[in-house]
């Protein structure tokens, strides 16, 4: 992905894609009106212009195209010829609220810490004042810009938007879609399989909101599942009534009605198999055991060594830990002292180097002491982590945990046993069972790697491309324990002890 494509948040919409993003909104303004308007917040390279020009041609009558875009570079030799395009940032021009009868969009994607200042604060002001509340810090520019097209959508009128999963699944999605589900309606959540992605070589997990500015009687949504890459069939489904897309049939679509409240409550693009999953737990992986991140060493390169480094180093094993740093390091569900043995024989650094709290630097290893001065003449203590340690080299320290999980990435989830007592990297989350006891950890680790804990990682995971999740600390300590998994662990440890 270049940087200018990093910066700006450009991805462009596929033909197929845009057409039905289009077809829905034109086909709620209605398909007996001659003249419609329709406004994109982000042109770009002109996607739906183009769209609103083939809907035109199918449906007859005129669609009078306008939008905002800031990157002029990006405008084609049409914008000369359409009359409504302007040149700006569309988070600062002056719309009158409610004005705009058709919004279609897809507004950049760029994450709040590549956000300047100004942008942010512009952002959450308006946010503030449109959604009544503040929204987390870490809404990205497609929520800003999601927020504002909402306030300035005629009532009556429909918006369609292309954004990635986040904008459901970040700390900000519950106060976001509390408000816009008491708004506006919420039609349909258009989500993908990874095979059928509009954007497959980019890390996103997209989806399309279609929305109504219209009283919010309903009480349910349709959550539709796109399973082949340029389906015919989205742009006809996306052209019907509410209650004809409920009974649409085809092998390329899933459509499944869904209760709204819960969609609000447990994430308005998860799947309603998967959420349903949760009314029958009681428990939460919190009530079995405890959740942190891995060691963040700053400088893996000086921190990590193998043993033949740890040979010439010439120092005792008391300043050194075991660790794993990889995912791809442990080909199952366990690590044991056999996996590090493979590991150092291939020369992959397995020792930590890590330094007793409270050992005075004049009381360590005359080799120890050379190597922590190589070290700052690498300049190592002015890097961002290390410069906040005092001293520099003494970094994070974790007892090893029972249970490791691989919380991020395209390889499949797991819960790993900790036979070889490592600590982990960031790569990883460190599960530390309430009771130390071998048989309580057994049982844990197994509740863990059920087909149905595993299955509902989905609840409290963020969505990437390709299928990868990622699951923080919190949300993991949140995952839902389900009683009939408990229960049948239970009933396979009396089998097995008689």
């Amino acid at each position: 992905m270049s940087e200018t494509v990093r910066d700006w948040g450009q991805f462009w919409t596929p033909d197929w894609i845009a057409d039905a993003m289009v077809e829905y909104v034109a086909a709620g303004l209605g398909r007996e009106r001659e003249f419609l308007c329709l406004f994109d917040p982000c042109v770009g390279s002109g996607s739906f212009y183009e769209a609103s020009k083939r809907i035109e041609r199918e449906r007859g009558g005129r669609i009078r195209f306008s939008g905002v875009e800031i990157d002029e570079q990006v405008l084609g030799e049409w914008v000369k010829r359409e009359g409504g395009i302007k040149v700006g940032d569309f988070l600062w021009e002056d719309i009158s609220a409610s004005s705009l009868e058709g919004i279609v969009g897809n507004p950049p994607y760029v994450r709040h810490h590549r956000l300047s200042a100004k942008v942010k604060e512009r952002g959450r002001s308006l946010c503030e004042s449109i959604v009544g509340k503040k929204l987390d810090g870490r809404a990205g520019l497609h929520i800003y810009f999601l927020v504002y097209a909402l306030h300035l959508l005629a009532k009556g009128g429909r918006l369609a938007f292309i954004m990635p999963a986040d904008v459901c699944e970040g700390k900000f999605a519950s106060d976001l879609w509390e408000w816009i589900s008491y708004k506006y309606r919420i039609d349909s959540i258009l989500t993908f399989k990874p095979e059928a992605s509009p954007f497959p070589d980019v890390d996103i997990n997209p989806i399309i909101t279609f929305i109504e500015h219209k009283p919010a009687k309903e009480k349910t949504y349709y959550w539709v599942e796109c399973r082949e890459p340029g389906s015919k069939h989205l742009q006809r489904w996306a052209g019907l009534s509410f209650e004809e897309r409920g009974s649409y049939s085809c092998h390329e679509l899933v459509i499944c009605p869904r209760d709204l409240q819960e969609g609000v409550r447990f994430g308005i693009s998860k799947s309603p198999l998967i959420s349903g999953n949760s009314k029958t737990s009681r428990y939460k992986l919190k009530d079995f055991a405890r959740v942190c991140r891995g060691i963040a060493t700053g400088a893996n390169e000086f921190f990590l060594l193998n043993s033949k480094q740890v040979e010439m180093l010439g120092v005792g094993s008391e300043y050194f830990q075991r660790v794993i740093r990889r995912t791809k390091d442990i080909v199952g569900d366990e690590i044991n002292f056999e996996t590090l043995d493979v590991l150092d024989r291939g020369g992959i650094p397995t020792f930590l180097l890590s330094i007793p709290k409270g050992k005075e630097r004049h009381d360590l290893p005359k080799n120890l002491e050379l190597y922590l001065r190589h070290g700052e003449f690498l300049g190592l203590p002015m890097r961002p982590l290390l410069s906040r340690r005092h001293p520099w080299y003494q970094g994070e320290v974790r007892q090893p945990p029972a249970i490791l999980f691989t919380y991020l990435g395209r390889r499949r989830c797991r819960f790993i046993r900790n036979q070889a007592q490592v600590v982990p990297l960031t790569t990883f989350l460190c599960l530390y069972p309430q009771d130390n006891d071998w048989s309580y950890t057994e049982f844990v680790w197994q509740l863990l790697n059920h087909s149905q804990t595993l299955e509902s990682l989905q609840l409290v995971s963020k969505s990437y491309g390709g299928g990868a999740i990622k699951v923080e600390p919190r949300s993991l300590e949140e995952l839902p324990i389900l009683d009939e998994v408990i229960e049948s662990i239970i009933e396979k440890q009396i089998k097995y002890k008689s």
